[in-house]
């Protein structure tokens, strides 16, 4: 494995065009503002074609939650985010994230780049969480190598994947996508070689066992994104990810037409590791953990598989419900920082209305 990865990094280069990001911010949101257009547009038809639909484990945890309840949401929101895109949210957190992949990775997800987060009002200064995260950056090849992470940048980063989703009927053809953040690449595990996708995650303590982004006790985190990961590598559909990504071509055909990585993918000797980096908590230096999801359940069943799918179906129902409402907006605690209402720039008045008592 690390024979056919060094051939692979000396096969391809690093010639992926990159979209650098300039950043807008108000004290409630921070909207990303594109300053070219992203590579994917400009590499298929099939993402202009209406008779297609795109899913990602994004847009299904926006809907639904890991226990399979809908997420209080407002249709009018998704809609201008997630499937017209007209309009792009990113909080803090989020931007920190980008960032940090940047720094690590050369980019984030689609090629985009980002040079800088807000700064100081008043000094224009570096803030600490910015000042951290590149901190870590540094270390990041040394965490790396600790566990035998290859890490070629533009190859075996922000590797985009794609399948065909057919458990859902529908007149469109619904195509499932994400970006891996480092495959293939080895990782050493208990003495143990093993073929991995790497999945990089900032946080602000590997040990907090609370809310969302409890790595402390990663029982408890939605794992929807390794799930579905498995699910696009196996039978992997060479013609339909060509097509979507043409640019990439040499990649697939270094990594899928070999017969190495397709044999441990059908033989499940592939494994999906969490890599969580820590930025707000000292030392910093302690701040990193690995944690691997598997493919099958703990008593070597398939439900984990099944559960995916089931929160894909209920997403894609959701979607439907909303289309023949014509995506209405509803009102809620959101509103305030959604970046479509008008007092942020857009245009939805709904939930800014006055009650007078």
């Amino acid at each position: 494995m690390t024979s056919f990865l060094a051939s692979l990094k000396a096969k391809l280069k690093d010639d992926a065009p990159s979209v650098e990001q300039d950043i807008s911010s108000n004290e409630n949101y921070v909207v990303v503002q594109h300053q070219a257009v992203s590579p994917i547009v400009q590499h298929s038809n099939l993402l202009n074609d209406e008779s297609v639909f795109f899913l990602s484990q994004t847009t299904i945890k926006e809907i639904t939650n890991r226990h399979h309840e809908y997420n209080p949401i407002c249709p009018r929101r998704f809609y201008e985010l997630f499937i017209k895109r007209n309009y792009e949210f990113k909080s803090a957190a989020m931007l920190e994230g980008l960032y940090a992949e940047s720094l690590m990775l050369g980019s984030s997800a689609k090629g985009q780049v980002l040079t800088d987060l807000p700064r100081h009002k008043k000094s224009n200064e570096k803030l600490s969480a910015q000042k951290n995260i590149e901190e870590q950056a540094i270390r990041f090849p040394i965490f790396c190598s600790s566990k035998g992470i290859n890490i070629n940048k533009g190859v075996a980063t922000q590797f985009p994947i794609a399948k065909v989703f057919t458990d859902y009927p529908s007149k469109r053809k619904i195509i499932i996508r994400t970006e891996l953040d480092i495959f293939p690449t080895t990782f050493y595990d208990n003495n143990n070689i093993h073929l991995a996708v790497i999945d990089l995650k900032l946080t602000a303590d590997i040990n907090t066992k609370f809310g969302n982004y409890c790595w402390g006790a990663p029982e408890f985190i939605d794992h929807l994104q390794a799930d579905i990961t498995y699910w696009l590598l196996q039978d992997f559909d060479y013609d339909l990810n060509v097509s979507l990504r043409p640019d990439k071509k040499d990649v697939y055909d270094a990594i899928f037409k070999n017969s190495i990585v397709p044999k441990l993918i059908e033989n499940e000797q592939i494994i999906f590791v969490y890599m969580v980096i820590g930025y707000k908590k000292q030392p910093l230096e302690e701040q990193v953990t690995f944690i691997r999801r598997n493919y099958r359940d703990p008593n070597g069943g398939l439900l984990r598989q099944k559960d995916w799918k089931e929160r894909a179906r209920k997403t894609l129902a959701q979607i439907s419900l909303w289309n023949k409402e014509k995506f209405q907006p509803i009102a809620g605690t959101y509103c305030n920082a959604c970046p479509v209402n008008v007092k942020n720039g857009g245009y939805c008045t709904v939930g800014t209305e006055t009650v007078v008592l």
